[in-house]
């Protein structure tokens, strides 16, 4: 239902006003349902952003901004997926498991080969990257991995 139709509604049955379309009461609540209707436009477009699973544009662009992780050359779907990967890391994530789900979170194809004899993990990432992305990714791997493990970022292209 839209502004106008909602108001002649609810005004229509109180008989105060003459309701019919040449009358000015009917001109000034057409330039309030003009109004209404752009601005319920614009709260539905902001309440649309304010949820990942529902964001298509600036709502993903600054939660990605947020999380270090723009990806422009990513769909709509895979970037919202990795912001809710990123999300979803806790304290607990300390493990194998945990070290993949953060890996899932960066957008990146990777293989990981670990050396339990001098503590160190290897991650080899998978695909096309400029220095810039390589610097941010070799950067957030490091955020993640336990102290006591060095690690290895190598990049190839598949």
């Amino acid at each position: 239902m839209s502004s106008l139709s909602s108001m002649i509604a609810v005004l229509s049955p109180m008989a105060l006003y003459n309701l019919s379309a040449t009358q000015t009461d009917y001109k000034e609540l057409q330039a309030f349902a003009c109004a209404l209707d752009v601005f319920y436009s614009e709260l539905d477009e902001i309440q649309r952003e304010m949820f990942v699973a529902t964001a298509v544009d600036y709502g993903i662009r600054n939660r990605e901004r947020i999380y270090g992780c723009v990806r422009d050359d990513l769909n709509i779907d895979k970037r919202r997926q990795m912001i809710t990967d990123r999300l979803s890391i806790t304290t607990n994530d300390f493990t194998v498991d945990g070290f993949n789900k953060t890996l899932a979170s960066l957008g990146i194809q990777y293989e990981i080969y670990e050396s339990y004899s001098n503590n160190s993990i290897h991650v080899d990432c998978i695909g096309s990257f400029t220095s810039q992305q390589k610097e941010w990714i070799t950067s957030e791997i490091s955020k993640f991995v336990p102290a006591h493990l060095s690690v290895l970022v190598t990049f190839r292209v598949s």
